[in-house]
């Protein structure tokens, strides 16, 4: 291709110029990834709270009393709980979550196990 390239490695302390995706951490890569890729899925996210009587429940009592319910938390307008992305229960959604995980570019299939924690790691 004619380009010359060298890879050297920076440790943390070193590395002062970092790129903005190696500040990213969990659940905002995947909100940049889910508005990217497919913007519906988080839409089908949001509308898992209100068809949960309990989250719905939640989501609104939060809105009145931020101190109510206090192990889950409303950031900009999204429900999470212990800073991960709530997800209602809905079977089909979780299904679809899943299959985005396993078989996106950006997800990519680390096998059962891995997947399942990347999953937990991003919702409740």
């Amino acid at each position: 291709m004619g380009f010359e390239y060298e890879i050297q490695y920076k440790s943390g302390t070193e590395n002062l110029v970092a790129d903005v995706l190696s500040r990213v951490q969990g659940f905002e890569l995947l909100l940049m990834a889910l508005s990217t890729i497919d913007s519906n899925l988080y839409t089908l996210i949001k509308q898992s709270w209100s068809n949960n009587p309990a989250l719905a429940s939640i989501i609104q009592q939060k809105q009145y009393d931020p101190t109510a319910f206090p192990k889950y938390q409303l950031v900009r307008g999204q429900l999470r709980r212990k800073g991960k992305l709530v997800v209602g229960n809905d079977p089909a959604l979780k299904l679809l979550i899943l299959q985005w995980v396993h078989s996106s570019p950006t997800g990519g299939h680390f096998g059962r196990d891995a997947t399942m924690k990347k999953l937990r790691n991003l919702f409740f």
